[in-house]
């Protein structure tokens, strides 16, 4: 019997404030889940992580896969990593896109691609069939095959609280016949995923179908119909093209076709979302956890987070640069209005010595930081939520409702 629910404690329109409870521990939504890929948080121990207030994080399987006879040695990612707190998994299906169609179609890892000019397209590290993929290993060019059935039972030996069936996320690229395609191969390995499950873990369905509202829609009835314990929604980490000219506005009509779709009363995660814009407008549009690396990422290339009124705002992405010459001399800390331990011990000068000397204690630094604030900006969230202020919290960080 599975330990998994979803409780929904507060709502207001399509916002609402759950609790999911596993077996490794509860937390409440909405909530930004920090990835540790390959079973850590560049930067910081788990203990640290913990202090914060994170009791969740999510592992990445492909990067696990390989290790799995050791992890499963120590009885699963849990005493692995010494972490005893929830473990989500995802399940290989963003490799299926990253190291296939984004190679093949040229796609940059950000969203501004489209500059008229044709991408430059490289061969694929993929070849997709409806049993399965088969993938180029891009370090050492080992192949190897990831069937929806062997990611339940790689998910199943991390021990994982929460997994992710496999997919196949498109790229903006594909024409449509080849989504009907690929969704079909999408719904046909949920089903598979469902009917391989050993344990007790929760089991996530992930809703797909591009920029095509009947498709999205389609995958929202079926995926709901299932009997998963929640939903994620994939391919809405959209990129610039000449017929998705503004992506983020893209994704918010996908959610707004799909969401009301899903069932009400089981939890709702937007896979590869991070940003903060994008958190505010998401979580109005009913979405309950998030997932990205991108807070961690850049805070150790150099960009810290800032609130409103601090210097941070949507022009520039809510982020002080730190690598420019004006930290140099700067005795204020990243962002007076936090409370971070690296923003109270230190001053945006240090931190710049820091970074242009390449100190491994910047990045512990940065780190720290950035997953501080976020977890604080998500708290602040529910209780707007709770209280009924939503609309003029995020009028103060977004300048708009």
């Amino acid at each position: 019997m599975s330990n998994f629910s979803f409780e929904i404690l507060h709502e207001n329109g399509r916002m609402r404030v759950g609790r999911i409870n596993t077996t490794h521990g509860s937390f409440e939504t909405p909530a930004f889940i920090p990835v540790a890929t390959k079973a850590t948080i560049k930067g910081l121990t788990y203990q640290e992580v913990a202090q914060i207030g994170y009791n969740y994080l999510l592992c990445n399987t492909y990067h696990l896969w390989s290790p799995i006879y050791v992890i499963e040695n120590f009885g699963g990612l849990h005493n692995f990593m010494n972490w005893p707190h929830v473990i989500i998994t995802d399940s290989g299906g963003y490799q299926v896109f990253s190291l296939g169609a984004r190679i093949e179609h040229g796609i940059g890892r950000l969203n501004e691609v489209y500059s008229g000019i044709s991408p430059k397209r490289n061969k694929k590290l993929t070849e997709i069939d409806d049993s399965g993929v088969h993938f180029i290993d891009p370090k050492n060019g080992e192949k190897r095959f990831l069937s929806p059935e062997l990611s339940i039972e790689i998910q199943e030996k991390l021990g994982s609280d929460i997994m992710f069936v496999l997919d196949e996320c498109t790229s903006p690229y594909h024409h449509y016949d080849y989504n009907i395609d690929a969704l079909e191969r999408t719904h046909r390995w949920a089903q598979v995923c469902l009917d391989a499950r050993r344990s007790d873990n929760a089991l996530f369905g992930i809703v797909q179908g591009s920029i095509y509202r009947d498709l999205r829609e389609q995958s929202a009835k079926f995926i709901g119909s299932l009997p998963f314990d929640g939903f994620g929604i994939g391919g809405v980490l959209l990129y610039a093209t000449e017929e998705i000219p503004n992506p983020r506005m893209t994704m918010y009509d996908i959610l707004d076709w799909t969401v009301p779709i899903l069932p009400y009363n089981k939890p709702r995660h937007l896979l590869g979302i991070g940003d903060i814009e994008s958190i505010f407008n998401c979580v109005e549009l009913g979405i309950d956890t998030f997932d990205c690396v991108d807070p961690m990422r850049i805070g150790r290339r150099g960009n810290l987070f800032l609130t409103p009124g601090n210097g941070g705002n949507v022009a520039n992405k809510f982020r002080l640069n730190i690598r420019k010459n004006e930290s140099r001399m700067d005795e204020k800390p990243i962002d007076p209005y936090c409370q971070c331990p690296t923003c109270l011990n230190y001053t945006r000068a240090y931190l710049n010595w820091l970074y242009r000397n390449e100190e491994i204690a910047y990045q512990i630094l940065a780190v720290q930081h950035n997953l501080w604030f976020m977890y604080r900006l998500m708290e602040d969230i529910r209780q707007s939520i709770r209280k009924g202020s939503f609309a003029q919290l995020k009028e103060k960080w977004l300048g708009y409702q």
